[in-house]
């Protein structure tokens, strides 16, 4: 371990005193290790601290990414398919036999139709924190959710979010369905499948999808691949 030498002011050092006297720090060296560790990793994300708990695989993937990324391909299924004329999205919202159906579509103040899989409190908190921004444009969605799901790969005070999205979404008079992956990376879909068999209701989804279809279609192709489903919740925006 590296030693690093420092003068400090009067003032401070009798600061410093002061606070190991009360028991917590046994030495003036140990307070200011503790005040520099806490100071760089608040500053930076190379701090060993985060090294240790995100860490970049031979592969060159972050591990809590991973992670993050599983509880949403093992979450309830959603389905999104975007139509002519509006975005229709279908998740699965069965709940326990005595317990209350759950809203799992929800409609944004600024006129988002979001649902998502897996961690169910990520989603919302994602949800929230697009509230915060003034969604005017395609433009304006994709760097909102680019700033929000970023922020949580960097900090170790934080960690990635453990929820994809479909989101239904118009501007100018245009639809747009936009799949958001955990790491924050989206792209606009004709239609698209979230949570538990992902890739067999995908083949089949991309079999039974046609160009312009109406929002009736959208939604008897939904009911249709999801008739296992004991609670199926549906809604539109157009």
């Amino acid at each position: 371990m590296s030693e690093i030498r420092m003068v400090v002011p009067d003032e401070l050092d009798k600061f410093l005193e002061s606070q190991v006297r009360t028991g917590t720090f046994s030495s003036k060296a140990e307070l200011a290790r503790a005040a520099l560790t806490e100071y760089l990793e608040s500053i930076s994300t190379v701090s060993g601290g985060y090294d240790e708990e995100t860490v970049f695989s031979p592969e060159g993937r972050i591990y809590q990414m991973e992670y993050a990324r599983e509880a949403g391909y093992r979450g309830k299924t959603v389905i999104g398919i975007e139509g002519k004329e509006e975005i229709v999205i279908a998740a699965d919202v069965t709940s326990p036999e005595l317990g209350y159906e759950t809203e799992k579509i929800m409609r944004t103040d600024s006129g988002l139709l979001v649902s998502g899989s897996g961690l169910s409190l990520d989603m919302l908190k994602v949800i929230k924190e697009l509230e915060n921004y003034e969604l005017n444009r395609y433009k304006d969605l994709k760097y909102a959710l680019t700033e929000i799901f970023h922020d949580h790969s960097l900090s170790r005070k934080l960690r990635p979010l453990g929820t994809m999205l479909l989101i239904g979404a118009k501007f100018d008079d245009e639809t747009y369905l936009v799949e958001v992956d955990s790491s924050g990376a989206h792209r606009r879909m004709k239609a698209g499948v979230l949570g538990n068999g992902k890739d067999e209701l995908e083949e089949k989804l991309s079999e039974k999808y046609e160009e312009e279809m109406d929002g009736e279609k959208c939604e008897g192709i939904c009911k249709d691949l999801l008739k296992e489903v004991d609670n199926l919740q549906i809604k539109k925006l157009s």
